[in-house]
């Protein structure tokens, strides 16, 4: 049986296996019938906002219903809420249905433990055993549709309370947004309705794009993967802030007031010099991935901060976090990790811990934000076969052209995308034409072999 798991749950184009109403019902009788997450009785489940998520939600719920599994629908909710509400409602599985930061055309699962948490890699292979594609499971329709909870407490308001409260409570003196003026994208997806009540509760000015989803707008030409609309928000409203969601809200890319990018690295660096301040950086190290720029290591290490690198993917970075006793973790795309609070990367939580800082140290967000000044760093993705990277011929050429980066300063990294057929490569070092003709080298070897 094929892997059907990638760095980040299951993904694919909707309506392809296991991206499908028969794969749901088949991933769920998996997860149900496993072992990999104990003894399953009650699910609760979470969507973004793509038109396919109602297909994918009906074969989950027929898959798990088949086993006599109670399922919670929790409608559209960010995929952190998810994690919280699973562990604090005392679900003994999550899952959020949604492709993250990719277009509309495509949609998956990302699936979390009774603590929140989400898979390991042996809980993925125990599901990913019993996956049978493409075979129907007898359903009965009168008993699925009896299994799905139709508690009347069990509300949207409910599910927002309890993401909100799990937010604040990291702040222990409060926080009050009164006096910042924020720029929002939500990127038509599961944070449009929840983060712009929930910084206008805290007393923010909130301007807002990207928060009128049609179920095929979701991450298109707005949100974290489009930083110019943020920065575009942000220089016409005149805001202190501007923050940008992906399409699940677990990562986010913020810019400053001068339209300025704040990526994911610049988010590891500001918290982690504050929480060492405070006393609270546990382990005083933190988790970064191979995609994270040498520039934040280098600034990093210079503040008395360990600096670890995991495989890319949040899940990796959590894993690691776990290892090393890390209180932080984050990659250059804007997945965060406050391990004090979250197991799981959260927008939301990671934007407010950035305005509280400018809050508390009463400046702008160009001076907080902009601690390093990062390499110069070169990224392409190839849709080309990931198979290449198994030919002799191009094993040969890279191995070549990493080992003359290395020589000179330079890393380089190329690795299959876990979430889309590409493969990403990446370059960086001070010396720039020699990322120039790397990158030159890199492309004539993924593509003229």
């Amino acid at each position: 049986m094929p892997n059907v798991f990638g760095t980040d749950g299951i993904r694919g184009k909707a309506g392809d296996w296991p991206v499908s109403f028969d794969g749901c019902v088949q991933v769920a009788s998996a997860i149900a019938s496993s072992g990999a997450l104990g003894n399953i009785k009650r699910v609760f489940i979470g969507r973004d906002t793509r038109i396919s998520c109602d297909v994918l939600e009906q074969g989950l719920v027929a898959g798990f219903s088949s086993l006599e599994v109670e399922v919670t629908l929790g409608g559209v909710l960010p995929t952190p809420a998810v994690s919280f509400v699973t562990k604090d409602m005392s679900f003994d599985c999550g899952i959020s249905i949604t492709a993250s930061h990719n277009l509309y055309q495509d949609n998956g699962i990302k699936i979390f433990n009774r603590d929140g948490r989400k898979l390991s890699q042996k809980q993925a292979a125990l599901i990913n055993s019993k996956i049978r594609p493409k075979r129907s499971v007898p359903l009965d329709n009168n008993f699925a549709q009896d299994k799905v909870s139709s508690d009347s407490k069990l509300t949207v308001e409910t599910y927002y309370q309890i993401y909100k409260d799990a937010l604040l409570r990291g702040f222990h003196r409060g926080l009050s947004l009164n006096g910042v003026s924020v720029a929002i994208d939500c990127a038509n997806g599961a944070n449009s309705e929840i983060a712009p009540r929930l910084f206008e509760e805290l007393g923010a000015k909130v301007a807002i794009t990207g928060c009128k989803p049609d179920g095929k707008n979701i991450n298109s030409k707005v949100g974290a993967t489009c930083p110019e609309s943020i920065v575009n928000l942000t220089l016409s409203t005149k805001s202190d802030v501007g923050i940008a969601f992906d399409g699940d809200g677990d990562r986010l890319i913020m810019c400053d007031e001068a339209g300025k990018i704040i990526d994911g690295d610049a988010i590891v660096a500001t918290l982690a010099v504050d929480m060492f301040k405070k006393g609270v950086l546990k382990g005083n190290n933190v988790v970064v991935t191979l995609m994270s720029n040498m520039g934040l290591e280098v600034f990093l290490s210079q503040n008395g901060i360990t600096v670890y690198r995991s495989d890319v993917g949040d899940s990796s970075v959590a894993k690691m976090m776990l290892d090393k006793g890390s209180a932080l973790g984050g990659e250059q795309s804007g997945h965060i990790i406050i391990g004090s609070e979250t197991s799981t990367g959260d927008g939301i939580l990671s934007a407010l811990h950035m305005l509280s800082i400018i809050i508390d140290n009463k400046i702008t967000a160009n001076k907080a934000f902009r601690l390093f000044e990062p390499y110069p760093q070169f990224l392409k993705n190839f849709p080309v076969k990931a198979s290449i990277l198994k030919d002799r011929r191009v094993i040969f050429e890279l191995a070549k052209i990493t080992d003359k980066a290395a020589s000179a300063g330079c890393r380089v990294l190329v690795r299959p995308s876990g979430t889309e057929p590409l493969i990403r490569v990446m370059a960086e070092g001070q010396d720039t034409v020699f990322l120039q003709n790397t990158m030159a080298a890199l492309s004539d070897c993924l593509t003229n072999i």
